[in-house]
């Protein structure tokens, strides 16, 4: 942090400084004469580079040292051949702690630029690194001493420091040729107005940027170039970093070597899809990717691309789900149907003698029918109503399993005649329901249709047999006592036969009778 001495500002801090302007001066002819001859012989001025701040950055000391080696080095390779000198480490810090400021704290844009005065640079370089999840962002800014002005900027991102510099040398050509160029710096930007590409120097390109949606912002080497495209610029020759960013899409970076007049033209990728989920019937819960969203109709909305899975949350209602693959601005409606479970239920309701009585029977407000009986009904269902003829309802909670059968049983009293209850059913044998009522006749009814088929079977066989007899007779000769015998037998099986069809008929109409009529 500065000096509370120089808490007044930057005007402070050089007043503060200016009595030690001599001594700083003959310090850096006796420790440093190179750099004094240097700055003497120097068109341009001194360059300085401050330490950066790195207060906030997981990063050894060393590493950072590295950081600033690898800007000194490079400012030096672009600025020396136009008549900068650049301040070695070494002179920086001696002059930083001779005017009592501690390169290891943080120090204010205002405090670095009276700094920067002190040490009589033209031009300085001053930035901040910073740590977030695991990588480390800097941000580096070349500043003009008179006036305070931003000429350039970059910002860097990487695993370690050498990423860093590594990321800082491929920005350094157009990061310092924004001061090189015409040889002076660049008022705050490289960029110029589209309307003076006639007047462009030698080393600046009209270029055109276009974009796929229109309406994108331009970033060119970490800096706003247009606030909507298309639109037309005039840059510096050489590689730059372009960028395309657009509300609900994803940015579109590229790297380009600008060397003639020409035009970007970048396509941008929704960052978006559509889905929308109904379901039958509608107002079902909805779970999205193993979390909860509501109830159906899903309203068609936006989502982040990708792999999602739908299903019906209601454990009333038979599974349903579907698994869908997004893609950038795709639209996807997926229609879920899920049954209600159902379940078996029967239900008995008898007197204190143990007599059925036929009481009416409903489930959760719907009546189904008298008991007892069996019925099919939700899964879900929550009670279980009987109501016996001149008695009291009953009630019971429901508990079922989907796909089980469920007994109830209930004892009512009744106000009615025993005659009206039960004829002919004494106190311990229990009036078949409808279920075992069908099933009984529906095996009775199935045997005599088979009885009635071995019947007709028989009568079909005897028939043919007397039909065979009759031939006979009237194809060979007979005296008339055999001829009477064998006319006889034909005679018999005929009669036979006959009963035989009978039995068939009457056993096929019983068994139709059972199976359809009474089942």
């Amino acid at each position: 942090m500065c000096d509370p001495s120089r808490s007044a500002g930057p005007a402070g801090l050089v007043t503060a400084l200016r009595p030690r302007s001599v001594a700083i001066m003959a310090l850096l002819t006796l420790a440093f004469p190179a750099s004094a001859r240097a700055e003497r012989q120097s068109p341009k001025g001194l360059i300085a580079v401050l330490p950066l701040d790195a207060s906030n950055a997981k990063l050894r000391k060393a590493d950072r040292i590295v950081l600033e080696e690898s800007i000194r080095t490079a400012a030096g390779v672009y600025l020396t051949p136009a008549g900068y000198t650049v301040l070695t480490g070494e002179t920086t810090l001696a002059m930083l702690a001779d005017n009592r400021i501690d390169p290891a704290k943080v120090c204010d844009a205002s405090c670095a630029l009276a700094a920067a005065r002190e040490l009589s640079a033209r031009l300085f370089l001053s930035g901040t690194i910073v740590t977030s999840g695991g990588v480390h962002v800097a941000f580096v800014r070349l500043i003009e001493t008179v006036g305070g002005r931003q000429l350039a900027s970059v910002n860097l991102s990487g695993h370690t420091a050498r990423d860093l510099a590594s990321a800082f040398e491929s920005h350094a050509p157009a990061f310092f040729g924004r001061v090189t160029s015409a040889g002076q710096a660049v008022a705050g930007t490289s960029l110029k107005p589209a309307a003076s590409d006639a007047q462009a120097p030698a080393h600046e390109i009209p270029v055109s940027f276009k974009s796929d949606p229109p309406g994108a912002t331009v970033i060119l080497d970490g800096e706003l170039l247009c606030q909507t495209t298309p639109c037309r610029k005039v840059v510096l020759r050489g590689n730059h970093d372009v960028a395309m960013a657009k509300d609900r899409f994803t940015t579109t970076r590229k790297q380009l070597d600008f060397q003639k007049e020409g035009e970007v033209s970048l396509n941008l990728l929704p960052a978006w899809a559509i889905l929308g989920v109904t379901t039958v019937p509608d107002h079902l819960p909805l779970v999205v990717n193993g979390q909860p969203a509501g109830t159906a109709p899903f309203e068609k909305r936006e989502v982040t691309p990708g792999a999602y899975e739908i299903a019906v949350a209601d454990p009333c209602r038979m599974p349903a789900r579907e698994r869908v693959v997004l893609d950038p601005g795709s639209t996807q409606l997926v229609k879920l149907e899920a049954p209600e479970r159902q379940s078996d239920l029967r239900v008995v309701a008898r007197d204190p003698a143990g007599r059925d009585v036929p009481a009416s029977v409903a489930v959760d407000g719907a009546d189904l029918g008298s008991a007892p009986g069996s019925f099919r009904v939700r899964t879900c269902s929550r009670e279980v109503i009987v109501t016996p003829p001149g008695g009291s309802a009953q009630r019971r909670v429901l508990d079922l399993k989907a796909d089980e059968l469920a007994d109830v049983r209930f004892v009512v009293e009744t106000h009615v005649p025993d005659s009206a209850i039960a004829p002919g059913v004494t106190p311990n044998e229990a009036r078949p329901d409808s279920a075992t009522r069908w099933t009984r006749n529906t095996k009775l009814g199935v045997t005599a249709l088979a009885l009635a088929a071995v019947a007709g079977g028989v009568g079909t066989a005897l028939a043919f047999k007397a039909r065979k007899t009759a031939r006979d007779l009237g194809s060979t000769p007979h005296d008339g006592v055999e001829a009477q015998k064998i006319l006889d037998t034909a005679n018999g099986q005929a009669v036979q036969a006959q009963v035989s069809f009978g039995v068939t008929g009457l056993l096929a109409a019983a068994g139709i009778t059972l199976v359809w009529v009474f089942p």
